[in-house]
């Protein structure tokens, strides 16, 4: 009789997650309230709190389940390029492909930045630094050499690279002074290969000597 009742309280607190969710994107975290929250998931204000002690715990479960971090993760995860190019476009592809299915991720990434200052992210960046490693790992073997940089050092460049081209993308997409393309994600992937100054196929630059 218990695993009924587990289930079913389990059920509610999804539900509850994808209100939140569908709230703090729409409203921002301090602009959302629990009450609008608990109307979206069809319960009593009071019936969120057997699941969770306030709204920043129920934020805290959002982020854990829906922040783009977990998409740059599953596309780490799901990477087999022959090759470092090819491994990096994967990821990126992958990446840009699950954004533009859930436009909503970038909201969310600024309402844990901005409203929250990341405070969520170290119990994200745990659950999901296994993937981070598997991930360098694989790099490792494609490049054929240990990279000298840490795995995070590793997943913060490509982080920065992936977020940076949707970042930019919204800030240029509706302004009227840019009249050129903007880019395409594997000019990024590109920069983030060779450089700004390097093409595919060219050889590295070279070293500066004092």
């Amino acid at each position: 009789m218990d695993e009924p009742k587990s289930s079913k309280g389990q059920q509610t607190r999804e539900l509850l997650i994808e209100a939140a969710y569908r709230q703090f994107t729409a409203y921002g975290f301090h602009g959302a309230s629990m009450r609008q929250i608990a109307q979206e998931a069809g319960l009593a204000v009071g019936g969120i709190y057997n699941h969770f002690a306030n709204k920043d715990d129920l934020l805290k479960a959002v982020i854990v389940k829906y922040h783009p971090i977990n998409a740059v993760t599953a596309e780490l995860a799901a990477a087999q390029g022959a090759t470092l190019e090819a491994l990096l476009r994967e990821v990126a592809q992958g990446f840009v492909d699950a954004v533009q299915a859930e436009p909503h991720f970038l909201k969310l990434l600024f309402i844990e930045m901005v409203e929250c200052q990341g405070r969520h992210l170290p119990e994200l960046l745990q659950t999901l630094y296994p993937q981070v490693l598997a991930f360098t790992h694989e790099l490792n073997k494609v490049e054929g050499q240990p990279s000298t940089k840490p795995p995070l050092v590793t997943f913060r460049i490509l982080l920065s690279t992936l977020v940076g081209y949707f970042v930019s993308e919204t800030l240029l997409a509706h302004n009227p002074f840019v009249k050129q393309q903007t880019g395409t994600i594997d000019d990024f992937v590109d920069v983030l290969l060779y450089g700004l100054a390097g093409e595919p196929g060219s050889a590295a630059p070279e070293p500066c000597h004092r």
